[in-house]
């Protein structure tokens, strides 16, 4: 940090070698996006919600309706 930085020449282009190196640093690290695998759309992914059982689809209808008659009236209230 005392000492002035070392400057590449390049026609008409005059950079820092820290700056070089972190320029190409994002270069490899742009490539290993485009190359390196990623899951596909026909992965499974692991269900997040709650259990079946008492804290979970108890109460609960297939259709996702509430058995006691509560329903989409209810949650339209809570969320205005």
């Amino acid at each position: 940090m005392d000492t002035p930085a070392t400057y590449v020449h390049w026609l008409l282009v005059d950079i820092s070698v820290p700056n070089l190196q972190l320029i190409a640093l994002m270069f490899v690290v742009f490539a290993m996006a485009l190359l390196l695998p990623f899951p596909h759309h026909g992965t499974p992914v692991p269900a997040s919600g709650p259990p079946d059982g008492p804290a979970g689809r108890a109460g609960r209808r297939r259709d996702g309706r509430r058995r006691d008659g509560r329903g989409r009236a209810e949650l339209d209230r809570h969320a205005s």
